[in-house]
Order: structure tokens, then C-alpha cells, then sequence
């Protein structure tokens, strides 16, 4: 999980990404990446933030075999349209967050579940081409 905008994310979040692929290159990766949008629906003011993504895209292409890419300017929406929040805090963003997380995931948890499936066979059922495992969840 990591956003793809700047600061510690995009680039510290690429290299642990690379860093667990080259340990661990047997094992497949899911990630939610957080890409980068103004909560008002303009132009963010970080000037660096598209050279930050377009940077982060690559690592996630040669290191990651499925990524859930989430907007931040869909979350704002959500938020503000869905769910009837005036003035959407962090907190609520993250739990929007932690809620699509959870969903994308409660079928390699919980064991009883009826669509029970390992992240192998969830990734071969997601991802039909190598190079097309960006999954847009918002």
C-alpha cells in the first residue's frame, strides 16, 4: 500500500517493492497504489507529483503481478456523492480505503468462504495478460 504521488511513497514504496521482488521472486505481489489528484478536483500544487507517478508506474510493471490503483480524486467524490460526507476528513478517506482493501482480499482470508481461492489462481483470474494487471477498484 502506498501512494504514488511523492514524498515517501512513491519512491521509498518502489524501492521496498524491488527489493522484496528480487528476495522473494517465487512469491506474487498485490499492491494498492493511491494514484495522485486534488480532494477538490483541480490540479494538485506539487509540481513533481506526475514525474513521482509516471517513475512509480514503471517499478509497479517489472515488479508487482496485479496492482489496485485508487484515485484520490475518486475517493473526494465518493465520499462527498455516495455517502453524503460534506467535507471528507482523512480519516474518512482511509477507512474508504481500508474497505476496498478488505473487499478485494476477504476471499484469500477467511477459509469457509464459498469463492475460496488462493492469490495464484485470483491473480490468473484478474489478470489475463502480464502486462494488464492494473485493476481499478475506484
Amino acid at each position: 500500500m502506498h501512494s504514488l504521488g511523492g514524498g515517501t511513497g512513491s519512491g521509498l514504496g518502489s524501492l521496498l517493492l524491488e527489493k522484496l521482488n528480487e528476495e522473494y521472486s517465487d512469491k506474487l505481489s498485490f499492491n494498492f497504489s493511491i494514484l495522485p489528484g486534488s480532494s477538490d478536483g483541480g490540479i494538485s500544487d506539487v509540481v513533481t507529483e506526475p514525474y513521482n507517478a509516471v517513475l512509480s508506474l514503471n517499478t509497479l510493471i517489472e515488479n508487482s503481478q496485479a496492482s489496485f490503483t485508487i484515485e484520490n480524486r475518486a475517493l473526494y467524490r465518493i465520499c462527498e456523492k455516495n455517502l453524503k460526507i460534506n467535507n471528507p476528513s482523512f480519516s474518512d478517506v482511509n477507512h474508504l480505503i481500508s474497505q476496498v482493501m478488505s473487499n478485494a482480499t476477504a476471499s484469500l482470508r477467511f477459509p469457509g468462504f464459498e469463492n475460496n481461492c488462493d492469490i495464484r489462481k485470483l491473480s490468473t483470474n484478474l489478470v489475463p495478460f502480464p502486462r494488464l494487471h492494473f485493476l481499478s477498484s475506484c
